[in-house]
């Protein structure tokens, strides 16, 4: 006889530390919705600076960003003098502070009309807004040439960068909707769905508009559900 796993299998590894493992629920053979870590999760990239989650992965860093953007010139990114994390309030989505070189210094340090304590202290740091704009089938658009990546969350850790602007994320959905946490944002359900987890019609909630299928998920239509009961 075929047996559901148990409710501790895995059935969906985590991929990276902004993933989350999904867990068989040992009463269904349908695997629960992929999910990730809420943005703004803090993680480390690849180069060991400080970062956040955003769409299940962990972003570039801003000190990442700064060496691509800048061709390597200007690799540091412009941090707080006293965290060492929280980028500075002059930098913007559309254009990141970018520094020759940051370090930890050590010792009372006077700077910016005070005194710091074992400071965060950079060198030579220049922001840029400038674009490039380009027209597509009569729309335009902008590429600012040090802006940061969709995702990235600056100084306001209630907000994060989408296309160059400070945005607001979503935090409760309309009927027909669900939260997707790792990008913030409210997403449809599939059209078989009252409500929903997720996007799929494994991922309904309550009743389904058709009827349920073979399966236990809600039918796409119909006619699938007299095609499952052989009334047809």
């Amino acid at each position: 006889a075929c047996h559901f796993k148990s409710n501790e299998t895995v059935c969906r590894g985590a991929v990276g530390v902004c993933d989350l493992e999904e867990l068989c629920s040992g009463s269904s053979g349908v695997c629960p919705p992929d999910v990730g870590q809420p943005w703004g999760t803090p993680c480390a990239d690849s180069d060991t600076h400080p970062s956040t989650c955003y769409g299940k992965v962990c972003l570039k860093s801003l000190e990442e960003q700064c060496a691509d953007k800048t061709g390597l010139d200007r690799p540091y990114a412009a941090r707080d003098m006293e965290d060492g994390v929280t980028p500075v309030d002059f930098t913007v989505c559309a254009g990141l502070t970018c520094c020759t070189h940051c370090k930890l210094q050590e010792g009372p340090v006077w700077r910016s009309g005070r005194w710091v304590t074992d400071g965060y202290l950079c060198d030579d740091c220049m922001r840029s807004v400038a674009y490039h704009e380009f027209t597509l089938h009569g729309e335009t658009s902008r590429i600012y040439l040090l802006g940061a990546m969709d995702g990235t969350v600056l100084s306001d850790s209630s907000q994060f960068c989408i296309k160059a602007e400070l945005v607001t994320p979503d935090s409760s959905c309309a009927s027909g909707q669900f939260l997707e946490e790792s990008i913030g944002k409210c997403l449809p359900c599939d059209t078989s769905c009252s409500a929903c987890t997720g996007p799929s019609n494994f991922d309904c909630l309550g009743d389904c508009i058709y009827g349920e299928d073979s399966r236990g998920a809600c039918a796409i239509s119909a006619d699938q559900v007299l095609f499952a009961s052989g009334n047809f």
